[in-house]
């Protein structure tokens, strides 16, 4: 669902495993939340600033709904 997240979190090399450690949820739940959503507005701020500063929020979370931009940034 959130493939600019996806995408972003690959090119970085970033993994579920540190994701869930900084977020500090399961990794189960940033499978789920990858994979569905949803997330808090204070995780999508934590990812956002400690690992993509470059990117704006609503790059980042565009699902398939917002018209995602399949482009890069």
């Amino acid at each position: 669902m959130y493939e600019n997240l996806k995408r972003a979190l690959f090119d970085k090399k970033i993994s579920n495993q540190t994701l869930a450690s900084v977020l500090g949820i399961h990794i189960n739940s940033i499978t789920n939340k990858i994979e569905r959503g949803p997330w808090s507005i204070k995780e999508a701020f934590l990812i956002k600033d400690v690992f993509f500063p470059e990117f704006e929020l609503t790059y980042l979370f565009a699902g398939e709904s917002d018209g995602e931009d399949k482009s890069t940034a």
